[in-house]
């Protein structure tokens, strides 16, 4: 806003019959900070313009509305001494004359022809300072408003200020003048328009340029305390950012952006031989085809674990706005405990397959060993049963009161043999007992 008065009264300068003299005034908040006003007295011909140290937030709300009370202070002059000048004054103030006609142009828009010889009128309006149009006396001047828009503003609470302007004493304020004097305000109005605009886009952009910075250093200091391992890496593999567990898990220290002697980078040499074969595919995909991907790694015993860890990467490529692979964001998911549990879970599913098979053959080898027994017992009990039947059938006859030689024997073979078998059986059972238990 301080080019902007000063190329306000740089332009009114020039015109030195036309203008007389010219005196801007800037509006701001009474509780914000002033402005301070520099400037040399001005003497016939020349001018002064205010440095303005404030920036415009200051007089504005965030919407470009000035609040009320309306406060205004010297934006520069040209045409009359500075000492002639009051440094500010309030609008709002509820006073007859220069205090109505100000009022009345901001809530209109339009400038307002101002009466020099009115009684109303400040005493630093009718004093003069010989110089600029033909060295008379100023008779009448206009109060331009400078309100950058006037959509839904009634009262003119976005205008960031006025200019009075002195007139031709030897024109008259005729339609032609009036044209003139309104073609300067418009002008003012837009240029306002495009400072104020250009401004409001440079706080815009200061403030999410802010945001952005906070917002980072949160991520940093969310990914420094994660502990899933995220990292960028440049299209040839060379390391942008990685986290401290990105660090921990390929345990590379300062070196980890080096490549090897094969032109990979050093931190390859890291996945066990097992998986490189997967990795080497997932990158082609990741570097040539541009596609995300998910893959599970293996990473080699570090200084601390001493052990393999199973990481699960997911990486995703970042284009550039040609289209070109621009970097490669991934993390890496620590999924050592879940593999752990996997082969456990695969270790107990052998073991059980095995003790399955391990069962069924014991139950073959029982059936086998019983079976035998049980034919042999039948076969011989089937014997006695037929020989004492034979003797039976035969003790009616004289000649056989007794059982023959030959059948005892028989039976007595066949009991023996059924005897053997039944204690053979029952070893069997107590050892299927005894497995069982154990």
């Amino acid at each position: 806003m301080a080019h902007y008065w000063d190329a306000v009264l740089k332009g009114f300068e020039a015109n030195i019959w036309d203008i007389p003299y010219a005196i801007a005034y800037e509006f701001h908040n009474d509780d914000g900070e002033r402005s301070s006003t520099n400037g040399s007295e001005t003497r016939s011909g020349s001018r002064s313009r205010s440095t303005r140290s404030s920036s415009y937030s200051e007089s504005v709300s965030s919407s470009g509305r000035i609040t009320i009370p309306r406060g205004c202070s010297l934006a520069g002059v040209i045409g009359k001494s500075m000492t002639q000048v009051p440094l500010g004054f309030d609008v709002a103030l509820e006073e007859p004359g220069f205090h109505q006609v100000v009022k009345k142009a901001i809530s209109s828009g339009e400038p307002i022809l101002l009466e020099i010889a009115h009684e109303k009128t400040p005493d630093w309006l009718k004093s003069d300072t010989p110089g600029r149009a033909f060295d008379e006396l100023i008779t009448h001047a206009v109060v331009m408003p400078i309100r950058p828009t006037t959509r839904n503003d009634s009262e003119g609470l976005n205008a960031i200020g006025f200019v009075v302007m002195g007139l031709n004493p030897r024109r008259t304020y005729d339609t032609d003048y009036q044209r003139y004097t309104r073609l300067w305000s418009q002008q003012l109005a837009t240029s306002a328009a495009s400072v104020v605009l250009l401004e409001q886009e440079n706080r815009r952009q200061m403030q999410l340029k802010a945001q952005l910075s906070i917002n980072e250093l949160r991520f940093s200091r969310f990914a420094e305390m994660s502990n899933v391992a995220m990292w960028i890496l440049e299209p040839d593999g060379a390391l942008v950012y990685g986290n401290q567990t990105w660090h921990d898990q390929m345990d590379l220290g300062a070196h980890c952006s080096k490549t090897g002697e094969d032109g990979r980078p050093i931190w390859w040499d890291r996945i066990t031989d097992e998986t490189q074969p997967a990795l080497a595919d997932a990158w082609k995909s990741l570097t040539e085809d541009q596609i995300s991907t998910n893959i599970e790694i293996c990473i080699k015993p570090s200084k601390k674990t001493k052990q393999c860890r199973w990481v699960l990467s997911s990486a995703f490529p970042e284009l550039a706005e040609d289209g070109s692979l621009k970097a490669i964001w991934g993390c890496n998911t620590d999924i050592s405990h879940q593999k752990l549990a996997e082969e456990l879970k695969e270790q107990r599913l052998l073991d059980v397959l095995e003790a399955k098979r391990q069962s069924e053959s014991f139950i073959d080898t029982v059936s086998h060993e019983m079976r035998n027994p049980l034919s042999a017992i039948l076969q011989c009990a089937d014997g006695v049963n037929t020989s004492v039947l034979e003797a039976r059938g035969s003790s009616g006859n004289q000649t056989h009161t007794k059982f023959d030689r030959e059948a005892v024997d028989y039976i007595l073979e066949s009991t023996q043999t059924i005897i053997l078998c039944a204690q053979h059986q029952k070893r069997i059972i107590n050892v299927r007992i005894s497995t069982i238990h154990l």
